[in-house]
Order: C-alpha cells, then sequence, then structure tokens
C-alpha cells in the first residue's frame, strides 16, 4: 500500500480544541450556568473523539511504516515527550494542593476532601507518575488529575500500535481489527477483567486506525460543498442526540465511538461549510492547545472550587453544595455564576497558552533532539 503525503487536518484540530472545551464544561459544575443542561452534562463522552482522532492520526503518521527495535525505541521516546511532561507538571500541582491542605487542616479549616485521602491516596502517586491508573486492577483510575485517566490508556495504547508496526501490512491489519474488537466485546458484556477505561481506549483508538484505512480509500471522493455540508450538518445533529437522548451506559459508549468515527472520516475530505468554519484560525489555535486544555483544566477547576470552599467558610456563606461525588458552585446569583464560568474558562484557555509554549514546545523539541542525537550515535557506530 502506498502511504499518503503528510497533511494536517486542519478541520479535524479545530474539533479537537472544541472537544477539549466541552470536557472543561463538562467538568465545571456552576448551577445557573449552561453547562448545568444534558448536553453538557454529557461532555465526557467527547474522551472518546478525543481516542479515536488519535488513532486516525497516528495510522496517518505511523501507519505504513514498518519498525525496527530503534524505530520503536524513537516512537516511543517521542510519545514520551509528547504526553508525560505536562502530565507530570500537574500531577506536581496536585500533589502542592494536597499539602496545602494538609497545612491548612492543622490550622483548623476542614475540607470536605481531606488531604491525602480518597482519590489523592499517597499509594495513588506511582500509579499517576507511571499513567499506570487506568492499568493496574488496584489501582484509582480517577486519582488526583481525574482526566489524566485518558492520557494512561492512550500511552500504553500508542506503545501497544507500535509493536504492530513491527509486522507486514496483514498483521498490522489483523491485529488493529482485533484490538478493536476486543474493546468492543469487553464494552458490550462488561467483563471484569479489563477496565472500561481500557475497553474504551481499544476500541476508540483502533477505531481510529480503520477510518483512515477507510479514508485512504476515499479522499479523492467529492460529493460537492452542498452534499458535504448536508452530511456534516446532520452528524454533527447526530451527535447532539445521542448524547441529550440515551441513557448513560456502555451502549451510548459504542454508539457514540462509531458515531464520532463517522464524523472524523467525514471532517476529514474537509468538503463541507462546516468545515470550512473550523479552519478559522481561533479554533485552529485552540485545536495546538487541546493537551494542554484538557489536562490543566481540572487543576484549575480544583483551585477555583477550593476558592469557593474557604470563602464558604470565612464569610459563613455556602456557595457549594454536593451533586453526588461532585461539588456543585453556588453563588445564588446568575450574573456571578456566569462571571465565573467565563473566567474559569478564560483562565484555562491562558494557562493552556502558557503550559503549550512552555512545557509541550519545550519537551517536544528535546525528544526531538534526543531522537537526532541517538541517530547520529548509531550512524557513527
Amino acid at each position: 500500500m502506498v502511504q499518503l503525503p503528510k497533511k494536517r487536518f486542519e478541520t479535524l484540530d479545530s474539533f479537537r480544541g472544541i472537544c477539549a472545551l466541552l470536557v472543561v464544561c463538562f467538568h465545571a459544575r456552576i448551577q445557573q450556568c449552561v453547562t448545568e443542561t444534558t448536553f453538557f452534562r454529557n461532555g465526557n463522552y467527547f474522551v472518546e473523539f478525543f481516542f479515536v482522532l488519535s488513532g486516525f492520526v497516528i495510522f496517518h503518521t505511523y501507519g505504513k511504516k514498518t519498525f525496527t527495535g530503534n524505530s520503536f525505541k524513537s516512537y516511543t521516546i517521542s510519545r514520551f515527550f509528547r504526553i508525560f511532561p505536562l502530565h507530570l507538571v500537574t500531577l506536581a500541582v496536585f500533589i502542592t494542593i494536597e499539602l496545602a491542605k494538609l497545612i491548612a487542616e492543622k490550622n483548623g479549616l476542614a475540607f470536605n476532601n481531606p488531604a491525602f485521602a480518597g482519590n489523592s491516596a499517597p499509594s495513588e502517586i506511582l500509579p499517576n507518575a507511571l499513567l499506570l491508573q487506568s492499568w493496574l486492577p488496584n489501582a484509582n483510575t480517577l486519582s488526583f488529575n481525574i482526566v489524566a485517566w485518558s492520557i494512561s490508556v492512550e500511552f500504553y495504547i500508542y506503545l501497544i500500535f507500535g509493536l504492530l508496526l513491527f509486522g507486514n501490512n496483514s498483521i498490522k491489519t489483523t491485529g488493529i481489527i482485533l484490538l478493536a474488537a476486543t474493546g468492543l466485546l469487553c464494552l458490550y458484556f462488561e467483563v471484569d477483567f479489563v477496565k472500561s477505561a481500557v475497553a474504551r481506549g481499544l476500541l476508540c483508538f483502533f477505531m481510529g486506525c480503520l477510518i483512515y484505512m477507510i479514508y485512504e480509500k476515499i479522499h479523492t471522493l467529492s460529493m460537492g460543498k452542498g452534499v458535504s455540508s448536508v452530511i456534516e450538518s446532520l452528524l454533527l445533529i447526530a451527535i447532539v442526540a445521542i448524547l441529550v437522548l440515551m441513557p448513560v451506559g456502555n451502549i451510548k459508549n459504542i454508539l457514540a465511538t462509531f458515531l464520532f468515527a463517522l464524523t472524523v472520516l467525514v471532517f476529514a475530505l474537509e468538503a463541507g461549510l462546516i468545515s470550512s468554519f473550523f479552519k478559522t484560525g481561533f479554533l485552529r489555535y485552540l485545536g495546538k492547545l487541546s493537551y494542554s486544555i484538557y489536562i490543566v483544566h481540572y487543576v484549575i477547576w480544583q483551585i477555583l472550587l477550593s476558592v469557593a470552599i474557604i470563602v464558604s467558610k470565612l464569610f459563613k456563606k455556602e456557595l457549594t453544595f454536593a451533586d453526588g461525588n461532585v461539588r456543585v458552585i453556588a453563588t445564588g446569583n446568575v450574573i456571578t455564576d456566569y462571571f465565573l464560568l467565563g473566567t474559569f474558562l478564560v483562565a484555562v484557555i491562558l494557562v493552556s497558552h502558557f503550559t503549550y509554549n512552555r512545557v509541550e514546545l519545550k519537551w517536544m523539541a528535546f525528544g526531538k533532539k534526543y531522537n537526532a542525537t541517538a541517530k547520529e550515535a548509531l550512524v557513527k557506530n
């Protein structure tokens, strides 16, 4: 099979940024805001979109390559410096927050969740540092920076995908189909020996790989801007319908995955009016920031929530309440609630801009330099 020329899927980049913000809104529990509506309360399903898109893009970049030991090492180093540095920075911030809570508790200030307890127990630090929390049976998948559960799944799926690249095209394709089927069956039958987080990742990521194989076959297809625009619109309507109307459960995960896969395929063609709109500068920049937005937003939310709890204690006015196992900010004033939401979203984007430029880009550059140095040393030997 001939590999297609490398290209940047600008529409899908923008999709990544938008989906990251939808996950942010899912975690932004502020009582009188639009983020409390049904659509945003189902924003967690957009993590499936990330997995599908990752499989699609990784296969586009590496799918036709055949790895050797050295190329697998280079690939792993590249993936490591793409994922781990910012993850470790956010983990360090969460540990610092727990230390601050511990000091505050020793000075008489009580929190709803005590320091270094539950999701933030000391025993969860090492699994999180190694991104193994979603894989180890006794580790708490949703610990410390809870959104890192998907990063945990994705990093090691990258390695599984890399191992497939040692084989020929037939082995790659068979392996991808079997891994996607494994995820599907584990989700559908709700098996106990595979964590649902891992099953979701396997299904979505390798579905993304399969979708890219289809894209290779149809990428020259021309349906015209009008037809393409209608299909794009119908897909977005279908996404909203599934998220709003279907009950929570693994069947919803599975259907959302297939719908997201079809969405990635159609928008990869970049043929409709919505695709054209998604190529605008700000949306594309959000796509660049998407990993930072996703990984740092929960840190900022926890800081905002902690401030609300402290203010409640100091001024004897309750500004939060429990909704199941999460806390919701409720100021009692709709304008104030929206002001907090706007401030939170702006803070997430600004911090993400900083971490993208100061952490992500620098460590990715370091990884490239490390690989280049290793390659030079190999040639000399």
